[in-house]
């Protein structure tokens, strides 16, 4: 039984509610059902593994659904004209006090991520340049004048690229 309610979990269109629903029918099935409620034990790892997988279902929806959002925002910035896209955060590192930002360079696929963490025990600020085609840099600084100097050597760096080329920033 688990199997069966195992595939309703990846059927297209199964909401929470029909999942919840699927599984308190199968619930009963298994403490009142044939057995006569011999397997009544079966129904709290039963609860605990439904939430395990609706859960996993629910991660599968907001996933896609970030896709999406950045699709979306890719899209525009490229209708736009625009060299960035601005995928989370503020537009500039300089209006972060903590959090991060995260911009992709459209030519290069290069992601250029600026992060501040003052709860972080060292220095808090961090610049990760990541191409489509490499290894991801990181730096960190306790000078945020450095940091945001940085943050715009990169970008300068990066769209003055050749169109199509990796683009990566000596950091």
């Amino acid at each position: 039984m688990l199997r069966a309610v195992e595939g309703h979990r990846s059927r297209p269109g199964l909401d929470g509610e029909d999942f919840v629903s699927q599984l308190l029918q199968l619930r009963v099935a298994l403490v009142q059902g044939e057995h006569g409620g011999v397997l009544a034990g079966v129904a709290d790892p039963l609860e605990q593994w439904g939430r395990r997988h609706l859960g996993a279902h629910d991660q599968d929806r907001l996933a896609a659904s970030e896709r999406q959002r950045v699709e979306r925002v890719v899209a525009a910035a490229r209708s736009a004209g625009a060299q960035w896209a601005s995928l989370r955060g503020p537009e500039s590192p300089a209006e972060l006090t903590e959090g991060s930002t995260a911009a992709l360079h459209l030519a290069s696929g290069t992601m250029l991520t600026a992060t501040v963490d003052p709860w972080s025990g060292g220095p808090p600020y961090g610049l990760q340049v990541a191409p489509t085609d490499g290894l991801p840099t990181s730096r960190n600084f306790a000078d945020r004048a450095e940091w945001l100097a940085e943050y715009r050597r990169c970008r300068t760096e990066l769209a003055a690229a050749p169109p199509g080329s990796a683009g990566t920033p000596a950091t």
